[in-house]
């Protein structure tokens, strides 16, 4: 019985079962493509979805490569990551998951912003460092840091969805 109270908990389990079989050299590379460094700590099928995402323009409404917006981003990389629908606005992602302070992030949570007015209108992947992955209507798929100014002053809170 205390096996049982002393095991992996399930996101560990799968993080290290994603973790089996990465190229040499993932977290290396895909930090330099994203601009941060990971400890190889982290679930890997998170960012290596991300980082096929780099770069894709914004587009209102869009749910594809061609152009998408914050929460299409965040809904399309948890559906292909986790096989996990999560639901299509930010605000109702916000409800979704469970309260996180920035101190408790991890790779794959989610940050939520508030740009317009009182409720929750941003959303992005949190990566590492104070670093997250989002759809800025200026630029497209981009990282940046939870320190600029902008974000620092939108920034309302973590969350984590359970996806296992």
């Amino acid at each position: 019985a205390m096996l049982l109270f002393t095991s992996c908990s399930p996101l560990k389990i799968a993080i290290k079962q994603a973790q089996r079989d990465l190229p040499q050299g993932f977290y290396a590379e895909n930090g330099r493509m994203l601009g941060v460094r990971f400890s190889g700590t982290e679930d890997p099928r998170v960012i290596a979805e991300v980082a096929t995402w780099l770069g894709t323009p914004y587009r209102y409404g869009g749910m594809n490569r061609l152009g998408v917006d914050c929460s299409a981003f965040v809904w399309l990389v948890y559906r292909d990551a986790y096989g996990y629908n999560l639901p299509r606005s930010s605000a109702e992602m916000a409800r979704h998951s469970r309260r996180i302070s920035q101190s408790r992030l991890r790779t794959g949570d989610l940050v939520f912003f508030r740009t317009k007015g009182w409720k929750i209108s941003h959303v992005g992947i949190y990566l590492t460092d104070g670093r997250f992955i989002h759809t800025s209507t200026s630029s497209g798929v981009i990282v940046s840091s939870l320190g600029e100014p902008y974000y620092s002053r939108t920034f309302r809170y973590g969350g984590r969805v359970r996806t296992w």
